[in-house]
Protein backbone atom coordinates (compact mmCIF):
# COMPACT_ATOMS: atom_id res chain seq x y z
CA UNK A 1 0.00 0.00 0.00
CA UNK A 2 1.27 3.56 -0.70
CA UNK A 3 -0.01 7.19 0.04
CA UNK A 4 -1.96 6.88 -3.25
CA UNK A 5 -3.96 3.86 -2.48
CA UNK A 6 -4.56 4.82 1.23
CA UNK A 7 -5.83 7.76 -0.57
CA UNK A 8 -7.85 5.80 -2.56
CA UNK A 9 -9.50 3.67 -0.24
CA UNK A 10 -10.28 6.51 2.12
CA UNK A 11 -12.11 8.07 -1.08
CA UNK A 12 -13.70 4.56 -2.06
CA UNK A 13 -15.45 5.09 1.89
CA UNK A 14 -16.61 8.88 1.62
CA UNK A 15 -18.14 8.43 -2.08
CA UNK A 16 -19.75 5.22 -0.79
CA UNK A 17 -21.30 7.18 1.88
CA UNK A 18 -22.34 10.04 -0.09
CA UNK A 19 -24.32 8.52 -2.36
CA UNK A 20 -25.93 6.22 -0.25
CA UNK A 21 -24.31 2.93 -0.74
CA UNK A 22 -22.52 2.45 2.21
CA UNK A 23 -24.55 3.12 5.81
CA UNK A 24 -22.70 4.92 8.40
CA UNK A 25 -21.48 2.15 10.24
CA UNK A 26 -20.10 0.71 7.14
CA UNK A 27 -18.73 3.71 6.74
CA UNK A 28 -17.26 3.75 9.83
CA UNK A 29 -16.11 -0.03 9.59
CA UNK A 30 -14.58 0.96 6.34
CA UNK A 31 -12.65 3.90 7.37
CA UNK A 32 -11.23 1.95 10.42
CA UNK A 33 -10.15 -0.75 8.32
CA UNK A 34 -8.80 1.47 6.09
CA UNK A 35 -6.56 3.59 8.74
CA UNK A 36 -5.51 0.77 10.22
CA UNK A 37 -3.91 -1.04 7.37
CA UNK A 38 -2.84 2.53 5.57
CA UNK A 39 -1.10 3.79 8.84
CA UNK A 40 0.22 0.35 9.29
CA UNK A 41 2.03 -0.05 6.08
CA UNK A 42 3.04 3.61 6.25
CA UNK A 43 5.21 2.77 10.03
CA UNK A 44 6.72 -0.20 8.10
CA UNK A 45 7.73 1.79 5.47
CA UNK A 46 9.42 4.96 7.29
CA UNK A 47 11.34 1.93 9.98
CA UNK A 48 12.22 0.26 6.95
CA UNK A 49 14.33 3.56 5.77
CA UNK A 50 16.44 2.69 9.23
CA UNK A 51 16.94 -1.10 8.77
CA UNK A 52 14.01 -1.35 11.24
CA UNK A 53 11.74 -4.71 9.52
CA UNK A 54 8.36 -4.97 10.98
CA UNK A 55 8.93 -7.57 13.13
CA UNK A 56 11.40 -5.95 14.86
CA UNK A 57 9.59 -2.85 16.04
CA UNK A 58 9.55 -2.18 19.36
CA UNK A 59 6.96 -2.02 21.62
CA UNK A 60 7.39 1.49 22.05
CA UNK A 61 7.34 1.64 18.35
CA UNK A 62 3.88 0.02 17.84
CA UNK A 63 2.26 1.89 21.00
CA UNK A 64 3.26 5.29 18.91
CA UNK A 65 1.67 3.54 16.14
CA UNK A 66 -1.32 2.30 17.91
CA UNK A 67 -2.01 6.04 19.42
CA UNK A 68 -1.73 7.30 16.06
CA UNK A 69 -4.48 5.37 14.55
CA UNK A 70 -6.99 5.43 17.31
CA UNK A 71 -6.19 9.62 17.14
CA UNK A 72 -7.71 9.27 13.23
CA UNK A 73 -10.69 6.96 14.42
CA UNK A 74 -11.71 9.51 16.58
CA UNK A 75 -12.72 11.94 14.09
CA UNK A 76 -14.27 9.39 11.88
CA UNK A 77 -18.10 10.48 13.82
CA UNK A 78 -17.46 14.17 12.55
CA UNK A 79 -16.12 13.31 8.83
CA UNK A 80 -19.64 11.47 9.01
CA UNK A 81 -21.47 14.08 10.22
CA UNK A 82 -19.63 16.49 7.50
CA UNK A 83 -20.84 14.03 5.03
CA UNK A 84 -24.25 13.95 5.85
CA UNK A 85 -24.17 18.33 5.54
CA UNK A 86 -22.34 18.62 2.70
CA UNK A 87 -23.63 18.86 -1.00
CA UNK A 88 -20.40 18.59 -3.23
CA UNK A 89 -17.95 15.72 -2.65
CA UNK A 90 -15.23 17.89 -4.37
CA UNK A 91 -15.40 19.49 -0.66
CA UNK A 92 -15.51 16.55 1.13
CA UNK A 93 -12.17 15.30 -0.43
CA UNK A 94 -10.70 18.35 -0.11
CA UNK A 95 -11.24 17.43 3.76
CA UNK A 96 -10.03 14.38 3.57
CA UNK A 97 -6.59 15.12 2.02
CA UNK A 98 -5.89 16.20 5.57
CA UNK A 99 -6.58 12.58 6.48
CA UNK A 100 -4.36 11.11 3.58
CA UNK A 101 -1.32 13.45 5.23
CA UNK A 102 -1.11 11.24 8.32
CA UNK A 103 0.21 8.57 6.06
CA UNK A 104 3.16 11.09 5.29
CA UNK A 105 3.39 12.16 8.99
CA UNK A 106 2.87 8.48 9.78
CA UNK A 107 5.93 7.70 8.14
CA UNK A 108 8.19 10.50 9.35
CA UNK A 109 7.05 9.32 12.85
CA UNK A 110 8.33 5.99 12.82
CA UNK A 111 11.54 7.01 10.88
CA UNK A 112 12.35 9.43 14.13
CA UNK A 113 11.76 6.27 16.45
CA UNK A 114 13.84 4.18 14.28
CA UNK A 115 16.52 6.46 13.41
CA UNK A 116 16.51 8.28 16.81
CA UNK A 117 20.55 8.04 16.65
CA UNK A 118 20.67 8.17 12.51
CA UNK A 119 21.18 11.63 11.39
CA UNK A 120 18.01 13.02 9.62
CA UNK A 121 17.31 16.35 7.04
CA UNK A 122 14.51 18.09 6.38
CA UNK A 123 13.37 18.06 3.04
CA UNK A 124 10.86 20.64 1.74
CA UNK A 125 7.62 18.89 0.04
CA UNK A 126 6.23 20.09 -2.76
CA UNK A 127 3.84 22.98 -1.69
CA UNK A 128 4.39 26.80 -3.63
CA UNK A 129 4.76 28.50 0.32
CA UNK A 130 6.45 27.05 2.89
CA UNK A 131 5.46 28.26 6.98
CA UNK A 132 8.84 29.65 8.96
CA UNK A 133 8.88 26.65 10.82
CA UNK A 134 9.30 24.26 7.21
CA UNK A 135 11.73 27.38 6.36
CA UNK A 136 13.76 26.98 9.34
CA UNK A 137 14.26 23.36 9.09
CA UNK A 138 15.18 22.83 5.18
CA UNK A 139 18.22 21.32 4.68
CA UNK A 140 18.99 21.20 8.38
CA UNK A 141 20.43 17.96 9.79
CA UNK A 142 19.64 16.47 13.40
CA UNK A 143 19.68 12.93 14.68
CA UNK A 144 16.01 11.84 14.48
CA UNK A 145 16.19 12.11 18.93
CA UNK A 146 16.54 15.62 18.55
CA UNK A 147 14.07 16.21 16.11
CA UNK A 148 11.34 14.32 18.21
CA UNK A 149 12.49 15.78 21.63
CA UNK A 150 12.26 19.42 19.73
CA UNK A 151 8.56 18.40 18.41
CA UNK A 152 9.76 19.19 15.27
CA UNK A 153 8.40 16.45 13.13
CA UNK A 154 6.89 17.32 9.62
CA UNK A 155 3.04 17.57 8.95
CA UNK A 156 2.55 18.28 12.93
CA UNK A 157 0.05 20.68 14.43
CA UNK A 158 2.81 22.20 16.06
CA UNK A 159 4.13 23.56 12.99
CA UNK A 160 3.30 27.15 12.17
CA UNK A 161 1.32 25.82 8.80
CA UNK A 162 -0.52 23.22 11.70
CA UNK A 163 0.84 20.55 8.85
CA UNK A 164 -2.60 20.58 7.30
CA UNK A 165 -0.79 20.49 3.78
CA UNK A 166 2.61 20.10 4.45
CA UNK A 167 4.29 17.91 1.97
CA UNK A 168 7.83 18.42 3.81
CA UNK A 169 9.47 14.83 4.96
CA UNK A 170 12.53 13.67 6.89
CA UNK A 171 15.32 11.51 5.53
CA UNK A 172 18.49 9.54 6.24
CA UNK A 173 21.28 11.86 5.03
CA UNK A 174 25.40 11.48 5.42
CA UNK A 175 25.43 15.69 5.71
CA UNK A 176 27.15 16.87 8.29
CA UNK A 177 24.83 17.21 12.08
CA UNK A 178 23.90 21.17 12.65
CA UNK A 179 25.85 22.32 15.70
CA UNK A 180 22.90 22.25 19.00
CA UNK A 181 19.75 21.14 18.51
CA UNK A 182 16.27 22.29 16.46
CA UNK A 183 14.26 25.16 17.95
CA UNK A 184 10.71 23.86 19.22
CA UNK A 185 8.13 24.78 16.24
CA UNK A 186 6.22 27.81 16.93
CA UNK A 187 2.65 27.35 15.80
Amino acid sequence: MSVSSYQANLRTAVRGFYNGTLSQGQFTDAMESSIRRGLTRAWIEGAKVCGVKQDELSEEELDALQSAIESEFGYIGDFAAGIEESEKLAALYSRLSMWVNRYTDIQNRAKVMACADKKLTWIYGDTVRHCKDCSGYNSKVYRGSSWESAGAMPQSSRLSCKGFRCRCRLEVTDKSLNRGKPKPPTG
